[in-house]
């Protein structure tokens, strides 16, 4: 049960405790399992006539710093000016559109595009080598501050009931709950030594492709 707006949630939640009281339930919270890493990369190709390939690499990380986890995502293929975004779609053509997205309880990232099936050699190529940039450190300081302002917004940015709901319940799993200020205040300390120790442990985990005569 979430209740938004000016309200004294207490007095929902004494309400809803008494009119349930009677009732005998086991509450079972499931657990939460980060995925491992697999040693070698699984790659999965499935053939479906399609003008499109759908293709995605999925990637397992082990770095602890969650701030540190969504700068590195945002300036991977997090928004529009992103790695992914900018030089694999852009600059070399390789993707109708690439972009990645953060899933920090199952510690992964996944990246998400659409490709003739012929390039999906060059693309995995072209993603990986903006994922060894990142290690390497090779962004400039107006990219860093991009993606900062980018994730500022994002918490700022709660025009409703709704979405506001939806933010503190995407943390029920979650050992604390997290305010959008608090999220941005841990933001705002990441630095680029930060970053480039995150990306380090990001490792391909998994290549998925669907589409036609793809191999």
């Amino acid at each position: 049960i979430c209740v938004s707006g000016d309200v004294r949630a207490d007095a929902y939640a004494a309400a809803f405790r008494e009119k349930f009281a009677s009732i005998r339930r086991e509450c079972r919270v499931p657990e939460i399992s980060p995925h491992k890493a697999r040693e070698h990369c699984l790659e999965v190709c499935e053939t479906q006539p399609l003008e499109q390939c759908k293709f995605n690499l999925g990637f397992a990380f082990r770095g602890e710093n969650k701030s540190a986890a969504r700068m590195f995502n945002m300036m991977f293929g997090g928004h529009f000016l992103s790695k992914l975004s900018k030089q694999v779609r852009e600059k070399l053509g390789l993707c109708y559109y690439c972009s990645s997205a953060l899933g920090l309880k199952k510690k992964i990232i996944s990246v998400y595009s659409g490709i003739e099936s012929e390039n999906k050699l060059k693309a995995t190529q072209a993603i990986l080598e903006q994922l060894r940039a990142m290690q390497r450190g090779d962004f400039t300081e107006e990219e860093f501050l991009m993606a900062r302002k980018k994730l500022q917004e994002n918490y700022s940015n709660f025009d409703s009931q709704r979405e506001t709901a939806q933010w503190y319940v995407s943390q029920i799993l979650d050992d604390t709950i997290e305010t959008p200020e608090q999220a941005w205040r841990e933001v705002s300390k990441v630095t680029r030594k930060d970053v480039i120790e995150f990306a380090k442990t990001v490792t391909l985990d998994t290549v998925y492709a669907l589409g036609d005569n793809v191999q």
